[in-house]
């Protein structure tokens, strides 16, 4: 009896496997959907590492009216005491 259970746990499993593998297969083999890509963001360079910034996010310090972005208050300072 035990071995009739088994036998049928593992042949369900097995065709529940098959099945996944199937539908993944087609869903692979189906037209790409268009995946909508978020927009680009204007990074900025940071003065004194060279570090990318998102400038939303960064720490700014200006003179002369123009701004200059950073990635750390660190970074900020150094270029303050230059």
């Amino acid at each position: 009896m035990l071995r009739i259970l088994l036998g049928l746990l593992v042949a369900y499993l097995v065709a529940r496997a098959i099945a996944r593998l199937v539908v993944g297969i087609a869903h692979g083999v189906s037209a790409p959907t268009a995946q909508k890509q978020p927009p680009p963001i204007g990074l900025v360079r940071d003065p004194v590492c060279g570090t990318f910034v998102d400038p939303s996010r960064a720490l700014t310090a200006g003179t002369g009216g123009q701004v200059r972005f950073f990635c750390s208050e660190g970074c900020r300072q150094a270029w303050v005491h230059q």
